[in-house]
């Protein structure tokens, strides 16, 4: 359980520092691409094609213009067809965070023997 909690505790510091440091910029196409929660990067080939989506970090994905987005978006599915979605990358990091928070305190919970389902 000390591990689990201790690599959601520096998910959670890397995530933060990812904040901070997109705060710190002006971002021009700051647009990602999520598919059900999970967020994707691709290879763009010299003439425009974008190819080989794959998961990663939100800010580690490459990012688009908000008109791009939606339109690679568009083409994006998962195995159960759900559609890609056009999150701008500071929300994304945000709600990265706030899934780690909610699994550190849960773990936390777990910790002290208290069951968060019974309450």
């Amino acid at each position: 359980m000390k591990d689990l909690m201790q690599e959601t505790k520096e998910a959670i510091a890397e995530y933060e520092k990812a904040a901070a440091a997109l705060d710190q910029i002006d971002l021009v196409g700051g647009y990602v691409i999520r598919c059900h929660n999970v967020y994707l990067t691709f290879d763009v080939s010299p003439e425009g094609e974008v190819f080989n989506p794959r998961s990663c970090a939100p800010h580690l994905a490459r990012s688009f213009t908000w008109l791009q987005a939606k339109q690679v978006a568009a083409l994006v599915r998962n195995g159960d067809g759900q559609c890609g979605e056009v999150v701008h990358v500071r929300q994304a990091v945000a709600d990265v965070l706030d899934a780690y928070r909610a699994v550190l305190g849960t773990l936390e919970d777990f910790a002290r023997g208290i069951d968060p389902a019974s309450e």
